[in-house]
């Protein structure tokens, strides 16, 4: 019996790690949200991050171990590169993400992008618009 009450208490803790995460990642403004009966069905990880097409596999344990944790953030992610380990730090309230070079060099290149590359006619057209709105609303208030 002391078995299946610690498998209990190990998803239990495991589950609070996960909805800390996803609280955080929502006040932090991404869209995310936790993955139920993770690993079971089609859906593999903990955590989804819609807004980055990530897969988060969450860990805690009092032994950390890394490259196991990391192979199955992996297979979590079911190939792709979009794949990250959260983990807390044992004993600590500390939560530490992993992610490989590869995605963190998208991210980056990702965050220096111009949220407009170009801007087309149509928007063009649609922003002129809107000022000239803007100035007929201020003229009609003077």
């Amino acid at each position: 019996m002391k078995c299946v009450d610690k498998m209990v208490n190990t998803r239990q803790k495991g589950r609070e790690l996960v909805k800390e995460i996803v609280r955080r990642l929502k006040e932090g403004g991404l869209s995310c949200y936790e993955v139920v009966g993770s690993g079971a069905g089609l859906l593999k990880g903990d955590i989804r991050v819609e807004s980055l097409d990530l897969v988060i596999e969450a860990k805690k344990h009092n032994q950390v171990k890394l490259t196991t944790w990391v192979k199955q953030s992996e297979r979590e992610g079911l190939g792709i590169n979009k794949t990250a380990l959260a983990w807390q730090i044992p004993k600590t309230p500390d939560i530490r993400i992993d992610i490989s070079l590869g995605y963190f060099m998208d991210l980056l290149k990702r965050a220096e992008e111009p949220k407009i590359k170009a801007m087309d006619r149509d928007l063009k057209f649609k922003i002129q618009r809107l000022v000239d709105a803007g100035k007929s609303v201020i003229k009609e208030l003077e």
